[in-house]
């Protein structure tokens, strides 16, 4: 097992490479289905960059960046190789023997006074002076110069006035050091080359990778869309509508999605207000029910709002004409639940149209047969522009 740097054990790195090796098994036996032992470590080496890297935007990016550190490296040992090479090389020439010089001639040396020379004479043998006398009384004939002699005065003449010409290229110093020039020269030309090349291509990646995130993202969006939860809301009946008691309505929560909303919370609030409602009428303050859940086609999960205190008679008879302009019931309520790890909400309002075929057993004060009569009729409820939106 792994240890920390304190010496302790940690079972989270442990599980983290039953992960790894688990992710490269079924990639070699789903994907590749055989691998041979000799590329076997390659295959190893790729899936633990794209492990390493799960969780970076830019992988292609990294990968690139990776190969261009190598490549870079790579070019300047053999940058450096090939001047070790070329300068040993030109050392190596620069110390062959040279030749020597010919025998038999005078050598010059300075005496006491610089600009006076003097004539060493040669120590030699008598057989090599009578051989000299006999080669004076029969002279060889002579020998018509060759280019060479020219050229060699061409070069001095030239020395003298200032232009060696192409002289330097007999020094083999001179001429790899050159050459270690021209060589260098052109492999920072072609590595120039190479980078712009690479760049262009790790442009071209990055951008490819970034329509891929774009693709993957608005399938993500798409998917999500079909298959989230989406919970709406219906007002039900109303509930001992009378000056007794404190009057009551349901509403329903429907889940017409393909997913469940998870961690449902629910709350409403019955209230008298003018209709229309004014632009700046505040929302009021909803307390939430704790959180539960509803699947997908779910029958009606009911939910219930009441007033604070119980309406007047007043009231009643005025809520059930539902005047316009004038007073209505209103059901404020909003419901919160996550779906795909988001919180989304639904905030509705309604205001009571009125019945008015039920308004004079409210004005008598039949409030049984009022209550009677409500609980076997489906209302009509308007949606108010205002406070009507979902996530």
């Amino acid at each position: 097992m792994p240890k920390g740097p304190k010496g302790e054990t940690r079972p989270g790195d442990v599980i983290g490479v039953e992960g790894f090796w688990s992710i490269l098994k079924s990639g070699v036996i789903g994907t590749y289905h055989r691998v041979s032992r000799k590329y076997f470590p390659l295959y190893v080496a790729d899936f633990q960059f794209r492990y390493n890297h799960r969780r970076n935007a830019d992988i292609f990016g990294a990968a690139f960046g990776t190969m261009l550190e190598r490549s870079a490296k790579v070019r300047l040992i053999a940058l450096i190789l090939a001047s070790f090479l070329l300068t040993g090389a030109a050392d190596a020439w620069s110390q062959q023997p040279q030749p020597e010089t010919t025998q038999g001639q005078p050598s010059e040396v300075q005496g006491p006074n610089p600009t006076e020379r003097q004539i060493e004479p040669n120590t030699q043998s008598q057989s090599a002076q009578d051989t000299m006398a006999g080669a004076k009384k029969d002279p060889a004939p002579k020998v018509k110069r060759g280019t060479n002699e020219g050229r060699e005065r061409k070069s001095a003449q030239e020395s003298e006035n200032g232009w060696t010409g192409w002289a330097w290229v007999k020094n083999p110093i001179t001429l790899f050091n050159a050459l270690i020039v021209l060589f260098t020269c052109a492999l920072a030309v072609s590595t120039g080359f190479l980078w712009w090349e690479t760049k262009k291509a790790a442009n071209a990646a990055q951008e490819g990778a970034a329509a891929t995130r774009k693709a993957v993202e608005l399938a993500e969006r798409n998917a999500e869309r079909q298959l989230r939860a989406y919970v709406s809301v219906n007002p039900g009946r109303f509930w001992e509508l009378d000056p007794h008691h404190r009057t009551a309505l349901s509403y329903h929560i429907m889940n017409s999605g393909e997913t469940p909303a998870y961690n449902l919370r629910h709350g409403a609030v019955l209230t008298l207000a003018p209709f229309p409602l004014p632009p700046n009428y505040p929302f009021p303050e909803i307390k939430f029910s704790g959180g539960t859940f509803l699947p997908r086609n779910f029958p009606n999960l009911t939910g219930e709002a009441s007033v604070e205190k119980a309406f007047t008679q007043e009231e009643i008879v005025t809520i059930l004409k539902g005047e316009s302009p004038g007073t209505r019931a209103y059901l404020f309520g909003e419901v919160r639940y996550d779906s795909f790890e988001r919180e989304r909400y639904v905030r509705f309002c309604f205001s009571m149209a009125g019945w008015f075929d039920a308004a004079p057993l409210a004005e008598q004060g039949s409030w049984t047969d009022l209550n009677k009569a409500v609980a076997g009729v489906t209302l009509f409820w308007h949606h108010n522009p205002t406070y009507n939106n979902a996530d």
